[in-house]
């Protein structure tokens, strides 16, 4: 279930997380009401709530002032990040993508047939050199983003016991006071390249996972908290020079 459905009351989140306003009963919608929600109770109309700037009182924000670790740099930029992007150019916000025909279930990174569709993943062999090409598909924002522990797992395999090379793609920050050191995600615009040298002469393969949490905490967590496999492929013995999605 998405945090943001309404059905997870229970989880915090409900429908008056995002459409209750502060200065009346009244909710708050961006589209010209029909008679019917009309006559279900009051509404306002406001165009910023069918925009991106609605999400950033939740997907933007600081650590708080008491935590140790407080500074300016930013917990989650996503909204920081999509303004930045072709897409934003575009006019395109958050809710194009997320809210699809107003569809209220949130698509995002619990759901992996979304996040597959908006990753390209291309492998090209050179001896024992493989280089992976990683890219965003359509996306307003890097890939991953939200949480700062979220990272895509890259891993090239002799078998399903011996992990050749693996690779992190993610944020590393500086907990105290918190900054970002490296950004290792892939740019909504743009690609990137990871190299792993002198891998075995035979045939390997190499899988692309989705973590979403702490991996010093995973141990405590089931299995659905972390994360899932997007991605696997064969690549063919070195003298058999492989280029393929």
């Amino acid at each position: 279930m998405s945090c943001h459905d309404p059905r997870g009351a229970d989880r915090g989140i409900d429908c008056r997380t995002c459409h209750a306003t502060p200065s009346s009963d009244a909710l708050l919608t961006s589209g010209t009401p029909s008679a019917y929600a009309l006559a279900e109770h009051a509404l306002e109309t406001d165009p910023d709530f069918g925009r991106s700037t609605l999400c950033a009182s939740c997907h933007e924000f600081k650590l708080p002032a008491r935590h140790p670790g407080f500074s300016d740099g930013l917990v989650q930029d996503t909204v920081s990040d999509w303004s930045t992007t072709a897409a934003a150019q575009r006019g395109q916000h958050c809710q194009d993508c997320h809210m699809k025909a107003g569809d209220h279930g949130f698509p995002g990174a619990h759901s992996e047939d979304f996040v597959r569709g908006a990753i390209d993943v291309e492998v090209t062999r050179k001896g024992k050199t493989l280089v992976f090409q990683l890219r965003p598909v359509d996306a307003g924002h890097a890939v991953p983003t939200g949480d700062p522990f979220r990272r895509l797992e890259l891993a090239v395999w002799a078998s399903p016991e011996r992990m050749l090379e693996g690779r992190w793609l993610a944020k590393t920050h500086q907990p105290v006071p918190w900054r970002l050191i490296r950004d290792d995600t892939l740019p909504a615009d743009g690609r990137r390249e990871v190299v792993f040298d002198d891998i075995a002469d035979e045939a390997v393969f190499w899988t692309l996972d989705y973590r979403y949490g702490d991996q010093r905490l995973e141990h405590r967590l089931a299995d659905d908290d972390v994360g899932y496999r997007l991605f696997t492929g064969g690549v063919p013995p070195k003298d058999a020079d492989l280029s393929s999605d």
